[in-house]
């Protein structure tokens, strides 16, 4: 009986024995790989698509830019046109009556050059005529002064090819050259715009 009795707390110290001694579960049982390493790789791939993403980012930012810079442009060039299209309107309304006062100047030439004919003072009757002529002719006048037209001063004024056409040249020691003596032809400015040139004899030395 006492021998049966060791013989199991002997059995039993091994088994404690070798329960302290070893895990209970291994890591190969529970099977846990250890962590991997990173792969280079991946790492070049990453690199790659970010520089590609900065890329892209670079180009749309350029091509913000461009298309701000258009849209810009193109603002400024809608700003010029409606300029150009109201001051297209505002010399239409400045000129509209110049073709009326271009067929108006010439009646106006003969009146002028009829009072310039002579000395008609010496008969009533003639000189009343020249009166109503004379009348006739300022209403003309007042008629174009009211549509901005204004005569052109050309006598004893230097040669201007802007306003004056020179048709002959005298000589003149006595003025300065290139001096206008005769105007052969009154010239108009219409708005400050000259339909018509004076027809001019300019001085020579």
């Amino acid at each position: 009986m006492s021998s049966k009795i060791k013989k199991t707390k002997q059995t039993n110290a091994k088994k404690s024995k070798k329960t302290d001694s070893e895990p209970v579960v291994s890591a190969e049982e529970i099977n846990v790989e250890p962590e991997a390493a990173p792969n280079d790789d991946a790492i070049n791939e990453l690199q790659e698509q970010v520089l590609e993403l900065n890329k892209e980012n670079d180009a749309l930012k350029k091509e913000v830019e461009d298309l701000k810079e258009q849209s810009l442009r193109s603002l400024a060039e809608l700003e010029n046109v409606k300029r150009r299209k109201e001051q297209e309107k505002q010399d239409a309304i400045k000129f509209a009556n110049e073709r009326l006062v271009m067929d108006l100047l010439p009646v106006l030439d003969g009146f002028e050059l009829a009072m310039n004919q002579g000395d008609f003072g010496e008969s009533t009757d003639v000189s009343a005529v020249v009166a109503g002529f004379s009348m006739i002719q300022k209403q003309i006048e007042q008629f174009l002064g009211k549509c901005g037209v204004v005569r052109i001063d050309a006598m004893d004024q230097p040669f201007d090819p802007n306003l004056h056409q020179g048709i002959s040249q005298e000589s003149h020691p006595d003025k300065i050259e290139n001096t206008i003596v005769k105007e052969m032809q009154p010239g108009y400015r219409l708005n400050d715009r000259v339909i018509r040139p004076s027809m001019v004899v300019v001085s020579t030395k």
